[in-house]
């Protein structure tokens, strides 16, 4: 599969030691005691080279435990592998080469949390951490088959973790199963003095036995019609099985509308060009494997900060419009394509769940998003979805 950049071998040993004798003695730390786990690559552990996926970087490493890495081992989890990532959070191709799928390795995981999808849908982990820009947890996620969390923008500590659009980037879990994720955000939520985009007094609280009879639920109606030009014939057949899955499961789905714009790679780019300036100018990107990714690099120093500040202007309005598209709506389900800019933008959670397979035995997926700071409803939702379907059941043959 290609997905593994560093096995950290030696502190994955000695947590491995720890968790045994304190569960031994009865000092048992939660669900996640004893679980393995592994980073995306641009997520830095003490001790561990952090090479971003880039050549240019293979050797790097920092003195310091990235703030997701801290409370996972203060939860008792085991890391025991950095992950693929594409490179600079680009893709799914990294200096090793590609990222290949369990279910097709002929074919890429997508990324740019490449490894962790692939990893967590083969079982090599019991789950992973990925970052997610525009895009890079769902879709590795629905291309590998896995449940993949994008919290809420400042749900997660950035500490310790590369920055690719600063005021975009987040950090989630991709696990087998929705609940899964509630288990490890639970354990990496909250604010930690050092990102200050995560606030105080915003704690997420789950409950997997909710009652969701009274919830409201949304679906995006137009880009279910629009996707059928766009999609396979089982990829769409699997989306409106969706639909008709949870109504049956009593949901009332109302159709709504939301605003369409895909500035968020704009804003990215802009961002990433700014935090890799003197990177692109002394000609150390030459070291890249895409051209493509140089090019971006360069190129985006050139957007005046007159363009950028306006499309942080649009951005806003698009926060606003979309507030109220949504009013009283506490799920929307839309193709995740469909709502993956605006939400990259808007800083809402959203998760991808697998929903089906094509007859080449590869996974789809659909996508719910929540409000903001919802995801204790969000991944309910999700749960209850999983548990009336059962495609999070079904594994990758190795």
């Amino acid at each position: 599969l290609n997905c593994v950049v560093t096995l950290t071998e030696s502190r994955a040993r000695t947590l491995a030691e720890q968790a045994d004798a304190e569960i031994a003695e009865g000092g048992y730390r939660g669900p996640l005691h004893g679980i393995p786990w592994g980073a995306k690559d641009i997520i830095s552990a003490r001790g561990y080279p952090t090479t971003w996926g880039a050549a240019p970087f293979e050797n790097q490493s920092f003195d310091v435990d990235a703030t997701v890495v801290e409370r996972l081992d203060e939860a008792g989890a085991i890391l025991v592998a950095k992950l693929t990532t594409g490179e600079l959070a680009f893709g799914d191709n990294w200096f090793g080469g590609r990222t290949n799928n369990p279910w097709d390795p002929e074919q890429g995981s997508s990324g740019s949390s490449a490894g962790s999808g692939a990893a967590t849908a083969a079982g090599l982990v019991g789950f992973a951490i990925g970052t997610d820009t525009g895009g890079s947890i769902l879709s590795p996620a629905v291309r590998c088959g896995v449940v993949g969390l994008r919290p809420t923008f400042g749900r997660v500590s950035r500490y310790g973790v590369m920055a690719a659009g600063y005021s975009l980037d987040k950090i989630g879990p991709m696990c087998r199963t929705a609940e899964g994720c509630a288990v490890v955000l639970h354990a990496i939520a909250g604010p930690d003095g050092k990102d200050m985009s995560v606030p105080r007094g915003v704690p997420f609280n789950w409950d997997g036995e909710a009652d969701l009879s009274a919830l409201r639920i949304g679906y995006f109606a137009s880009a279910f019609e629009e996707e059928q030009s766009r999609r396979s014939e089982e990829d769409r057949a699997n989306a409106a099985a969706t639909l008709s899955t949870l109504r049956g499961m009593g949901f009332s789905l109302e159709a709504v509308e939301i605003p369409r714009n895909d500035l968020t790679y704009f804003i990215e780019y802009v961002e990433r060009a700014a935090g890799f300036a003197e990177f692109a100018r002394s000609g150390q990107d030459q070291g890249l494997r895409r051209q493509n990714h140089r090019g971006e690099l360069r190129v985006s120093q050139l957007v005046p900060a007159v363009e950028y500040l306006q499309a942080n202007r649009i951005r806003m309005l698009l926060m606003e419009e979309l507030a109220q598209a949504l009013e009283g709506i506490d799920v929307l389900v839309a193709p995740w394509r469909s709502i993956n800019p605006l939400t990259s933008m808007t800083g809402h959670p959203v998760v991808a769940v697998p929903n089906g397979f094509t007859e080449q035995v590869t996974p789809t997926g659909i996508a719910f998003m929540g409000s903001i700071y919802g995801e204790d409803t969000l991944l309910a939702f999700a749960k209850a979805y999983q548990e009336a379907t059962g495609f999070h059941e079904r594994h990758p043959v190795l």
